[in-house]
């Protein structure tokens, strides 16, 4: 016997709510083409900004370029959004 909760009354009436499968497909579509954040690593920020490391460091301290997150240890990765962004910045995409 399930006992009638409030989450389960919840769940109960959601699932007799009617989905419209156009506003789903809409949704979709809005959501579909960004692309996944992920960290970068120093090598691969380098192939898509051709500087020296030295270059990339002084960068960030004057600002130039975005800081880097601590993933433990000696290791620093970048979040693509942000390089993708400095990027078309620096192109002048934006």
């Amino acid at each position: 016997m399930i006992r009638t909760t409030a989450r389960n009354a919840f769940i109960q009436g959601f699932e007799r709510t009617p989905v419209s499968t156009q506003r789903f497909d809409e949704a979709q579509q809005l959501v579909a083409p960004q692309q996944p954040r992920r960290l970068m690593s120093l090598k691969e920020v380098l192939t898509h900004i051709p500087v020296s490391k030295t270059t990339w460091y002084d960068g960030i301290k004057k600002g130039i370029y975005p800081k880097g997150y601590n993933l433990g240890g000696r290791r620093v990765g970048w979040r693509s959004t942000d390089i993708d962004t400095l990027v078309a910045k620096l192109t002048g995409e934006v």
